[in-house]
């Protein structure tokens, strides 16, 4: 299938290009632990994303931590999504209908986003568009389709906890097509819901994981048109909403007519709003809102973009017009995200850290004996994806490692042992966030490093490095 083939080539061709950041750090960090280190790890923390570091410990250990290795997965799993939208689409609305919402979501920016992160939203957005489509055909089939329903809303469920947002949108998609169904469909939901309940209720030992998330307000309301699923482009985000607005009228205008076009928009806002909405209104009491927490509806933006496209391009009488004005449309959307496409595929990849940059700067200016530092103690972390850079340097502030205690950072030496681990140091790194005092030293810092001289000092995205020596060694060029 095209938009298949496209979406695959597309996104693995820059799989290698943009650095790793914190959030695919741990990733790295907890699946090329032992399985029975990984097991203490969820224990303590990312219990939700246990099944997916799992599956990629194995495709580690097939296939290695390259950076093209290590998105492969995600790559496939935006072509599995793409193809679930093009299948959904073809199903209910035709051919053309098919093709376009395939390109739609293959090209949209989002797509490259998830597919060049290791990360579980990629593999989340394929469950959700598959578990999608087994629904529509148990409304018009039922037999196995349920059971391949509740298994794929399982399985989404197990891979990110909040895709199983996507139940209430299902739910009002069923009472909109055909109410007969909704006994059949409440009983694939129940098996699915008793088999994630007790994984649900374990998760909620471990929620002080989002407490970095801000709370929500009617302020920031607007705010959504541009974050959930456009990476804050306003032109794309207008030209979107756009094609979605004019997917509803042409629904409204056809609403007398019982072809499979209605049922299209049936699925597809539900499974655009509902999950949103309902995120977004508890984030207002309780902070749980993020927009790659949403990322799992994208499909449905593809899809209603795409029945646009195909009703326009039906439209037109004359031979091979048709195709010119698919294309353009096509076309509309590559331009208005074209920006942001160029900066996902760039070295930073808009990621919120730069840590290869991190990494290459120690690597290039470090020598046999030099410590290093990380502040706050759960950057270590950046070390798992690139540890051939920090090979041979002292973590002088460490003490017990993540692996012993089941956790991202490990632990902090007692005092006295970082104190004389300094003293037996010349030269020390200071890695640390930029959004931790990335003016001054800290107190325990300003301690340690009294006696040393600030050499060197280099900021790159999301991160400081600073490189300290004792003032009788003259610092490295």
């Amino acid at each position: 299938m095209l938009p298949t083939l496209i979406a695959f080539v597309w996104t693995v061709s820059a799989a290698g290009t943009p650095t790793l950041w914190y959030d695919e750090a741990a990733t790295v960090s907890a699946a090329t632990r032992s399985w029975s280190d990984l097991a203490h790890l969820l224990g303590q923390v990312d219990l939700v994303h246990g099944l997916y570091y799992a599956l990629m410990h194995v495709w580690i250990y097939l296939f290695g931590t390259s950076a093209v290795a290590l998105r492969i997965p995600s790559v496939i799993a935006i072509a599995l999504a793409v193809s679930g939208v093009a299948v959904i689409a073809r199903h209910i609305a035709g051919r053309v209908a098919g093709l376009c919402a395939g390109l739609v979501l293959a090209l949209l920016p989002i797509a490259t986003d998830y597919a060049l992160e290791v990360r579980s939203y990629a593999l989340a957005m394929a469950l959700a568009t598959w578990a999608t489509y087994a629904l529509v055909r148990g409304l018009e089939d039922g037999r196995w389709w349920w059971l391949a329903y509740a298994g794929l809303t399982v399985a989404l469920g197990l891979v990110f906890l909040f895709g199983v947002l996507l139940i209430g949108a299902h739910a009002i998609t069923v009472a909109i097509t055909n109410r007969r169904k909704l006994l059949p469909w409440m009983g694939a939901i129940a098996g699915a819901i008793s088999i994630l309940m007790p994984f649900a209720l374990a998760t909620q030992r471990q929620k002080a994981q989002v407490s970095w998330i801000p709370r929500q307000t009617l302020a920031n309301l607007d705010n959504l048109l541009t974050d959930a699923w456009f990476e804050q482009s306003f032109t794309l985000a207008m030209l979107m909403w756009i094609l979605i607005l004019s997917a509803v009228i042409f629904w409204l205008g056809n609403r007398s007519r019982h072809d499979g076009r209605t049922g299209l928009i049936a699925v597809a806002v539900p499974w655009l709003f509902v999950p949103l909405a309902v995120l977004w209104a508890v984030s207002l009491h309780t902070p749980m809102y993020s927009s790659r927490y949403v990322a799992s509806s994208a499909p449905a933006l593809a899809l209603m973009a795409g029945y646009t496209i195909s009703r326009v391009t039906e439209a037109v009488p004359v031979r091979w017009w048709p195709v010119l004005v698919g294309a353009i449309g096509i076309s509309l959307i590559v331009g208005t995200g074209a920006s942001v496409e160029a900066a996902l595929r760039s070295q930073d990849g808009l990621k919120s850290e730069n840590l290869r940059a991190v990494a290459d700067i120690v690597h290039a200016g470090s020598q046999s004996g030099d410590a290093v530092m990380f502040n706050p103690r759960h950057w270590r972390t950046a070390i798992a994806p690139y540890p051939q850079q920090y090979a041979g340097l002292e973590q002088v502030a460490a003490g017990k490692t993540p692996e012993q205690v089941g956790n991202f950072g490990g632990t902090d030496a007692p005092w006295p042992v970082v104190q004389r681990r300094i003293k037996e140091s010349t030269r020390v790194w200071l890695v640390r966030t930029s959004g931790w005092n990335t003016t001054y030293l800290d107190e325990n810092d300003t301690k340690l490093l009294r006696g040393f001289k600030l050499a060197k000092d280099w900021r790159v995205t999301g991160a400081e490095v600073q490189l300290y020596v004792r003032p009788k060694d003259r610092p490295t060029r």
